[in-house]
């Protein structure tokens, strides 16, 4: 009984402790930075025009419909921003939430049905890398949709290993919120993990209460997808089942390619150090070679194998290619490497002095790169210099160094894994606190911040003798920041004529380059504002026919 309390109480203070460790990790200073173009800037602004116009059915995108994602992060989003407003914290609140969720219910399932310890180091992989840090940082839908699959499989598993049928239905529900994040991905691809997983595992499910299990995913992923459909009718199926899933599975879209190796890449360089051991994991699997235990059920094996290899196949497979699109298996590549790690705790083998010597070769060359200046991208060494962590980071990484050789030379794996989680741990957390924000004024587009906040004060929705636009600029952030819903885009000059009327006033945000590159000229009282390389441009009716015949001698306008 005493034992039984003794455990209670350290799995509450060791969920309490995830809990408070991940809320700073990824809660921290998430205002300190604007929001991305062009994908987090376009999901604010579509939450933003959802929480002005209450319209909660049809996504909508600088005054037209957007079909590209399900509406479940932009209601979060204006959610938010009925309590709060609309910043970027509130913004990227629900991927923190999403990513929190994942951590927890990975500890607390895999404390469940296998081992604390397996659990912990499972939890410390999954935290500990560059996919859960951006994507738990920032304002996408592809935290919300894996933490919903991953809840999903985990009830799934539960229902099977406990006769639980109210975890079938559960997971059902979780089934649908992530249908509702990011659309059929996640259905698809646990209707093909499952009954693979029952295949190999010789396993049948029993019980399955598949009527109530139904009845809750179409209760609630249902309703919207029937009123969206009702109120956009075939536009939104062409798009969203065909443009937006069958069309960019089978060919590229705005040019985001790979060959089909590109996520072996992507692990190998995002999942480091853990990536290492997962074939061996994987091959001990397949082969049955891991020490008989009571306390891990090898159907877990198999379904974290059949998780992972599942997710990688079927991404590797799509046409369209982004490195965090795998992430939905990275659940189950955090439980393989964990599992191998746990292996090597028992008794050190090659693979854990193969693992620690190239952790001490990566740690130790970015220590020498960093100290003498030679990074390969001065850019980025600029941006450690300004933001005071060029230093700060020689010093994590050579402590990083010392630890893995000590480690190595004592063969204590419990270093080698706490080292790697605590070094990405101090990069994350100081990259979220000092370079993010430095990164923002030179790389990203916070200088375009005091431009949208001038222009939201020259103009309005309703200001019909103003034509605002962009050109060669494709920027959501302007309508978020500026406030204003719709924002002409004009990719080339000689579209201004077909748009402008003879009595409105041009408000032109553009940069010089995009200018120079058009051919045009603006006198000196033209430019209203300068912010970086942003420019705002103000032509009044007067000089429109001037422009105009600018832009028919170089488009040969008639």
């Amino acid at each position: 009984m005493a034992n039984s309390l003794i455990s209670n109480r350290r799995f509450q203070v060791t969920t309490v402790l995830i809990l408070v460790a991940s809320a700073i990790f990824f809660g921290w200073n998430l205002n300190g930075y604007s929001l991305i173009n062009i994908t987090e800037a376009r999901q604010a602004e579509i939450a933003r025009q959802m929480w002005l116009t209450h319209d909660w059915i049809t996504p909508r995108y600088n005054g037209a419909p957007y079909f590209d994602k399900p509406a479940l992060l932009h209601w979060l989003m204006a959610l938010g921003f009925t309590v709060f407003g609309p910043q970027e914290w509130v913004v990227r609140l629900p991927s923190v939430m999403g990513a929190i969720a994942t951590l927890l219910t990975t500890w607390i399932f895999l404390n469940a049905v296998a081992t604390r310890r397996l659990a912990l180091i499972t939890t410390g992989i999954l935290a500990a890398n560059p996919f859960t840090w951006a994507l738990g940082r920032i304002g996408f839908h592809d935290m919300l949709m894996a933490c919903f699959m991953t809840v999903a499989l985990y009830l799934w598993f539960w229902a099977d290993h406990q006769q639980r049928r109210t975890a079938y239905v559960w997971s059902c529900g979780c089934l649908a919120l992530a249908t509702l994040a990011k659309g059929p991905l996640a259905l698809l691809l646990c209707l093909l993990i499952l009954p693979i997983f029952y295949l190999w595992s010789g396993k049948r499910p029993k019980a399955i209460p598949w009527g109530q299990g139904l009845l809750v995913f179409s209760m609630l992923a249902g309703p919207w997808y029937v009123l969206v459909i009702q109120a956009n009718g075939w536009d939104y199926i062409r798009y969203f089942f065909g443009e937006s899933n069958v069309s960019r599975f089978l060919s590229v879209n705005q040019n985001q390619w790979g060959p089909p190796y590109y996520y072996l890449f992507s692990l190998s360089f995002f999942f480091f150090p853990w990536i290492i051991l997962v074939p061996s994991a994987i091959w001990r699997t397949v082969r049955q070679r891991w020490p008989i235990s009571s306390s891990i059920p090898r159907p877990l094996d198999q379904l974290m194998v059949v998780w992972a290899v599942t997710v990688l196949i079927f991404m590797s497979l799509a046409a369209t290619k982004l490195s965090w699109y795998v992430y939905p298996g990275l659940p189950a590549f955090a439980y393989l490497s964990a599992r191998a790690w746990e292996r090597q705790f028992l008794s050190p083998h090659r693979g854990f002095r193969w693992t620690a010597a190239l952790m001490f070769l990566v740690y130790g060359g970015l220590m020498v790169a960093l100290a003498t200046g030679r990074l390969g991208d001065p850019a980025l060494l600029q941006s450690l210099e300004a933001a005071h962590l060029r230093w700060l980071w020689v010093g994590v990484f050579a402590i990083a160094s010392i630890l893995i050789a000590l480690s190595l030379h004592q063969q204590q794996v419990t270093w080698t894994v706490i080292t790697g989680i605590a070094t990405f741990g101090c990069i994350g957390f100081t990259s979220a606190h000092l370079l993010m924000p430095v990164l923002d004024v030179q790389v990203l587009d916070q200088q375009l911040i005091p431009i949208a906040q001038t222009l939201g004060k020259m103009t309005c929705d309703t200001c019909s003798t103003d034509l605002t636009a962009t050109l060669g600029l494709q920027l959501p952030s302007l309508n978020f920041y500026s406030g204003l819903t719709q924002i002409e885009r004009f990719e080339q000059a000689c579209q201004i004529p077909a748009k402008i009327q003879p009595d409105q006033r041009l408000l032109l945000i553009t940069t010089a380059e995009a200018v120079e590159a058009e051919g045009l000229s603006f006198k000196a009282h033209h430019i209203q504002q300068q912010s970086g390389r942003f420019e705002l441009l103000q032509l009044p009716t007067t000089e429109q026919s001037e422009f105009n015949r600018q832009i028919q001698e170089r488009c040969s306008l008639p």
